[in-house]
């Protein structure tokens, strides 16, 4: 990865530690345990 590209990506990376990070998450994705298909 050419440097600009990388720097530009740490950047976006430490923006993510701006914000402080909630207790919990609302998430709409509902866990779906044994609703998988095995692959056979």
């Amino acid at each position: 990865m050419p440097g600009a590209q990388a720097s530009a990506a740490y950047a976006r990376y430490l923006k993510l530690f701006d914000k402080p990070i909630p207790d919990h998450f609302d998430s709409s994705v509902k866990s779906g345990i044994g609703s998988g298909s095995s692959g056979g």
